[in-house]
């Protein structure tokens, strides 16, 4: 459960934290010709030193978690111990093979 609440937090703070850093860095971001991120008349120290400092770190603990939770749910999987029919649901659950 832990793990899942972080795993929730980071998805959420990780693309956050870019969008400080890109508006710190006073730039901007665009999106298929649509304004994202204004662009700042300059550039915000505090806003691109704490973007920078705690991107990079964040994204990998957040691709740990996924790859955690990836080998995770193949052994549950592999394993048969009836976790994936309770998180997945009915649609998961097949008769097992003799």
């Amino acid at each position: 459960m832990p793990s899942h609440i972080l795993l929730d937090g980071l998805t959420v703070a990780v693309p956050g934290i870019a969008v400080l850093r890109i508006y710190g860095d006073g730039n901007g971001w665009s999106t298929a010709g649509l304004p994202v991120v204004p662009a700042a008349s300059d550039k915000t120290e505090w806003m691109l030193a704490a973007g920078t400092a705690l991107h990079g770190r964040l994204v990998w603990i957040l691709i740990a978690l996924i790859a955690g939770h990836v080998v995770m749910a193949v052994a549950h999987a592999l394993l048969r111990d009836g976790t994936m029919s309770r998180t997945a649901g009915p649609l998961a659950t097949r008769p097992k093979r003799s």
